[in-house]
């Protein structure tokens, strides 16, 4: 580290901030690119008004809520786009509001979702 200049130092901190805020999620960042893309094409399609996706405004995730069905699938995707927001060092406040939670509730009790039964890998025993 002594051995760096400061610009290099400087890198070295950002890329340590990024993945500790991916590290936690590493084995999904293919989900969280796809959350993310998902919550800007959204947007873009459904707001093209709206001129900054981040930090997101409440009103948009929760109109946004309404298109899913699952409210785990609900709840991945607006952790997927809280870490982008986490990443792009924007404010995250929005996901403490109580209504999302809400949100989340009345994704489930539309009850849009029939869960499949699990399907298991057989192989023959010899």
């Amino acid at each position: 580290m002594q051995d760096m200049t400061s610009d290099e130092r400087l890198d070295w901190t950002e890329k340590a901030r990024v993945d500790a805020i991916l590290d936690s999620c590493r084995l999904s960042l293919k989900s969280v690119r796809s959350g993310v893309r998902c919550y800007e094409a959204y947007v873009g399609n459904v707001h093209p008004e709206v001129n900054r996706l981040y930090p997101p405004r409440l009103d948009l995730l929760m109109a946004w809520s309404t298109l899913f069905r699952s409210p785990g699938t609900w709840a991945n995707y607006i952790g997927y786009v809280k870490t982008a927001c986490l990443v792009a060092e924007v404010s995250a406040k929005v996901f403490e509001e109580p209504a999302l939670q809400r949100a989340k509730a009345s994704v489930e009790k539309r009850c849009n979702f029939v869960k499949r039964p699990k399907m298991f890998l057989q192989r023959c025993c010899t």
